[in-house]
């Protein structure tokens, strides 16, 4: 099926989730496409719009290449990682995070996003 846009994605979507409106639950998208889809979900199912922020840690030599991710909080590292200097990846991680931060504010503005969990 193709799809003209991510609006229409977006509201396809929420009819095929029409049974989950005004459920106990988030919607959860990921930037930058995801953002768009995801609030047009939220706002049919009138379940608050919460944004997944994370980035790739790029290999040192070859940063197209993954070795792990960094969200707001936590990381996770790939084998691949193992060749790589704890320096690298703490000083990667911190970067990405101060990245992160600010990109959560754009999104969020002074506004606290909803704890998530599981």
């Amino acid at each position: 099926m193709k799809l003209k846009d991510r609006n229409e994605a977006g509201k396809l979507l929420a009819l095929k989730l029409a049974k989950y409106k005004n459920a106990k639950g988030i919607v959860l998208a990921v930037p930058r496409g995801g953002v768009p889809l995801g609030y047009i979900v939220s706002k049919a199912l009138k379940l608050p719009l919460e944004i997944i922020l994370s980035k790739k840690i790029g290999h040192p030599i070859h940063q197209e290449f993954a070795i792990g991710a960094a969200t707001l909080k936590s990381r996770i590292l790939s084998d691949a990682a193992r060749e790589v200097s704890s320096a690298y990846i703490d000083k990667e991680t911190i970067r990405i995070r101060q990245l992160l931060q600010k990109r959560y504010r754009e999104y969020y503005g002074g506004a606290q996003a909803n704890p998530t969990q599981g």
